[in-house]
């Protein structure tokens, strides 16, 4: 065999001499029981070669990633034809093996063509699932680079053979540095899309997710930091929902904050509308003329970047999700709340061409949540003025209760009210509420640790009165008028007759014969 310099010679010689030198034989295959026809070449030393001159000029190209995995194959990959191939696919560094969406080169031996494309295997699969995967594949690369693709790579039909993309150049019109160029352009397209996470892997790989239909079974990698969801953290007030939320969502394993924009945080209340909240058309000057245009609200926002960004996780905060109509706001997205149970995409899409044109450029596309895009919310139990959630809409939310537990100041103590700390009160009131029964035992009016900010607490403790009336403000009014709305002698003495005498007493240097004489106690105790 000659000295090969470079890929149209590689090319020629493989179109040229291929077929003279294949032979074929049969192989029994153990799972079907039947006879397949395999291929080699008849001379080992001129497979070798061609190998290391393929494999040699393919490695020259510096637009390739150093991890693509080049080699020569016989036959054409689905066994249509006797077609060689060359194999670029990404090799995942912790794969064992792969048999899933494949980059590669194969040559058309009747009409002297070369065509590079991105496919999958089709093993096992029948028509309707071939289809299937086809046309889910040819979505997730236009929602990734569009309908139109550069260098003259189109989208295949879905109809036809498991191609995703191709293209075809006669080997006459072969140039070896736009070959490059093309060559680079098609594993890039591949290559990030492999990093996205959802991987066709082998059967014998661990951390998938097994999709079965009568017999046939292929499986897709499941991601373990890309999981869509909608959490809904529930409790009462001061838990500390939004401090778990931004601990776990909005911080790094380092504990600093994420880029901000990773995130949209909205906050619903009664006026808060759907046009807010996902976007409208409105009306702007543009060039000094009037015009309309769509103006996205934080769910489009944050939805275009999730999609633009499929390797990075999006979170869209809600805060106090039931002081607003939660189902009005959210609208026609509801449907898209459904989420799948192996990646957490949306298992439904809708049609809104707002949206859609604002995303795609394409008011045809249809929108869904990706796997990368999580809604995360909070809600007050006690809340008296609220709207009320319907079991459709809640049963689509991961719930989340954060309960009582010690918080970050609870050792410290309350100003004014010298050596009483903020987490010894607390509990005191809150085993008074929980020890109720019937209709007084109101558990979500508990007092959680984040009731009170850090301004309300001192470190040391003080024998004055400053910062007590703060406190009688945002606590001790708030368990008279609520919290023992119905018995006020559950906590407080029965001398006390109206709002008036319990700030005239809690102000006075006796502060603590505002309470009943079983909580005095306790709290001096």
């Amino acid at each position: 065999m000659k000295q090969l310099k470079n890929e149209k010679e590689i090319f020629k010689e493989i179109l040229e001499n291929y077929e003279e030198n294949i032979e074929t034989y049969e192989v029994m295959v153990e799972k079907t029981g039947k006879k397949q026809n395999h291929r080699k070449l008849k001379d080992e030393q001129y497979e070798s070669q061609l190998n290391e001159a393929i494999v040699k000029t393919m490695r020259e190209n510096k637009g390739l990633n150093k991890d693509l995995n080049i080699k020569l194959k016989l036959g054409w990959p689905f066994n249509r034809v006797i077609n060689p191939w060359i194999h670029l696919y990404y090799l995942d560094k912790n794969a064992k093996g792969r048999r899933g969406r494949y980059a590669g080169i194969s040559f058309d031996m009747k009409n002297k063509k070369v065509e590079m494309w991105i496919g999958f295997g089709m093993t096992g699969m029948r028509k309707n699932q071939l289809i299937e995967a086809k046309e889910q594949y040819c979505n997730e690369y236009k929602e990734m680079y569009g309908n139109n693709l550069e260098r003259g790579f189109a989208y295949t039909s879905i109809y036809v053979d498991a191609t995703i993309i191709a293209k075809s150049i006669p080997i006459d019109e072969f140039n070896n540095e736009e070959f490059r160029k093309d060559i680079a352009y098609l594993t890039n397209l591949y290559i990030n899309f492999e990093n996205r996470g959802m991987v066709y892997r082998e059967e014998t790989q661990e951390n998938t997710v097994r999709v079965e239909e009568s017999e046939e079974k292929y499986q897709f990698k499941k991601s373990e930091t890309l999981m869509g969801k909608n959490i809904l953290y529930k409790g009462f007030p001061g838990c500390g929902k939004s401090h778990e939320v931004a601990r776990r969502f909005l911080m790094n394993k380092k504990g600093e904050k994420i880029d901000e924009n990773l995130y949209e945080r909205v906050t619903f209340y009664n006026e808060y509308t759907n046009a807010e909240f996902v976007g409208t058309i409105r009306p702007c000057i543009k060039n000094n003329i009037p015009t309309y245009q769509f103006m996205p609200g934080p769910f489009t926002t944050l939805l275009k970047k999730a999609i633009k960004n499929r390797e990075t996780n999006f979170y869209l905060i809600i805060e106090e999700i039931n002081r607003g109509e939660a189902a009005s706001i959210f609208g026609d997205i509801f449907q898209l709340l459904d989420r799948e149970n192996d990646n957490g995409r949306s298992q439904y899409s809708i049609t809104n061409s707002l949206i859609a044109d604002y995303i795609y450029k394409d008011e045809n596309r249809k929108i869904y949540l990706p796997e990368n895009f999580s809604i995360i919310a909070t809600m007050n139990v006690s809340d008296e003025n609220v709207k009320p959630f319907d079991n459709a809409f809640e049963r689509r939310w991961q719930d989340r209760w954060i309960f009582d537990s010690k918080g970050s100041y609870d050792d410290k103590y309350i100003k004014g009210m010298e050596q009483i700390t903020w987490g010894k009160f607390r509990k005191v009131i809150n085993d008074v509420i929980t020890s109720q029964q019937g209709i007084l035992k109101n558990e979500d009016k508990q007092l959680g640790a984040y009731f009170i900010g850090e301004s309300y607490v001192t470190d040391i403790t003080e024998k004055n009165n400053i910062g007590r009336e703060e406190f009688l403000y945002k606590v001790i009014i708030n368990l008279y008028t609520k919290t023992c709305k119905y018995d006020k002698t559950l906590m407080f003495d029965e001398k006390i007759k109206s709002i008036n005498e319990v700030a005239k007493v809690f102000l006075s240097k006796d502060y603590l014969y505002v309470f009943k004489e079983e909580i005095r106690n306790a709290l001096l105790k």
